[in-house]
């Protein structure tokens, strides 16, 4: 289950574009995180529910990532 977006790992201090948890359980811990960027994606199982404000918050970290490039 994807919980964040544009996050970068601590252990490495590398940008990646999502981070990951397992489903049901959750942010156990560290351990469990899995960090990977879009072009890593092959297949989307599930897409969540989204609204105008979840489009702002994409539109706006867009913006953020492409400045950073």
């Amino acid at each position: 289950m994807i919980f964040g977006r544009h996050q970068i790992q601590s252990s490495i201090g590398r940008k990646f574009d999502y981070v990951a948890v397992p489903y049901p359980e959750g942010n156990i811990s560290e351990n469990f995180n899995v960090f990977f960027n879009e072009e890593m994606i092959e297949k989307v199982i599930y897409e969540e529910y989204t609204d105008n404000e979840d489009q702002m918050l994409r539109d706006k970290l867009n913006e953020i990532i492409d400045e950073e490039k």
